[in-house]
């Protein structure tokens, strides 16, 4: 039998523990009857490494994605909402930067704002990228962050709720965060694998449909983003508000999207990628396209919400 060995950079006290929460999550997912995802084997924290079953599959392109993977992508998700009662569920951690409020999802993208900003000039190795950089976040991210973020107040206020309102436990969900195509791979007999559940937890079902639909790798069509939501939103009745809170969430999660393409002008960040990368990494090029990409997702938020 074949094996997949994962690496996991070292972490400081104050960041998430990604080996402990896989495994954990696998584990659970695992024992409760799911196996579209990898089985786990072992782990040694000590060593930064897990072992898990090697999923036999090909890669599948954004460009092949089909109804019925789309069907088998919230069918996983389902499944794991329906395991949230079960034993061992309330000793899973929450999601990785899980939001039960509208104003921790402001608190977020605001932290995140924080730390592009405070980059330094000086010492960095392509100082016109970060001009270019600070230059989109002053005309174009700011004011469409705060006009977004005023029409959510507005639109909560109309509603008779506030951006402080909490949700109930009963309105979370099991979640891998990380979730979609990027993140799979294809069994011969056309069944789905997912993998990468290091962000796993607890969250909110709105945050999980909005991440899946603007997650940058996934580049699905309008029709197939619609039988996605749909699919969820029928495999979560009950869920209060559901429909309301996504209407709200949703351009604010793109907007955090925005700042997450542009991660790699974070020290922290492009160590990681260089950690994870076979070959060598063009700090430079990437932070060129990323810039990009984040100032046509912006576009596109603006031009949804």
């Amino acid at each position: 039998e074949n094996y997949v060995a994962k690496l996991y950079p070292k972490v400081a006290s104050h960041e998430r523990d990604r080996l402990s929460a896989e495994f954990a999550s696998l584990d659970f997912l695992w024992k409760h009857g799911l196996v579209s995802v990898p089985r786990p084997v072992a782990f040694d924290t000590t060593l930064g490494c897990a072992v898990f079953e090697h999923v036999h599959g090909q890669e599948i392109p954004p460009t092949s994605i089909t109804e019925s993977d789309i069907d088998q992508a919230a069918r996983c998700l389902v499944s794991i909402k329906e395991l949230c009662g079960e034993e061992g569920s309330g000793k899973l951690p929450t999601a990785a930067e899980a939001c039960f409020s509208v104003q921790a999802v402001f608190q977020n993208i605001g932290g995140r704002l924080a730390r592009l900003q405070a980059l330094p000039d000086s010492g960095s190795l392509h100082p016109n990228l970060r001009a270019d950089l600070r230059e989109f976040l002053q005309r174009d991210y700011f004011p469409a962050f705060s006009q977004i973020r005023q029409w959510c107040e507005l639109t909560l206020e109309g509603w008779g709720t506030s951006a402080y309102r909490q949700l109930a436990w009963s309105e979370r969900t099991l979640s891998p965060s990380d979730f979609g195509f990027h993140n799979a791979l294809r069994r011969p007999t056309g069944e789905i694998v997912f993998l990468d559940f290091e962000y796993f937890g607890w969250d909110d079902p709105a945050k999980m449909i909005s991440d899946f639909l603007l997650h940058p790798a996934m580049n699905l069509t309008e029709h197939l983003k619609q039988r996605f939501a749909d699919n969820i939103l029928c495999g979560f009745t009950g869920y209060e508000d559901l429909v309301e809170r996504l209407t709200i969430v949703y351009p604010l999660f793109g907007l955090k999207w925005c700042l997450i393409i542009l991660n790699e002008f974070l020290p922290e960040k492009i160590s990681r990628r260089e950690f994870a990368s076979k070959t060598p990494v063009d700090i430079g090029e990437v932070q060129s396209i990323q810039l990009k990409k984040a100032s046509q997702l912006l576009d596109r938020v603006v031009g949804e919400y």
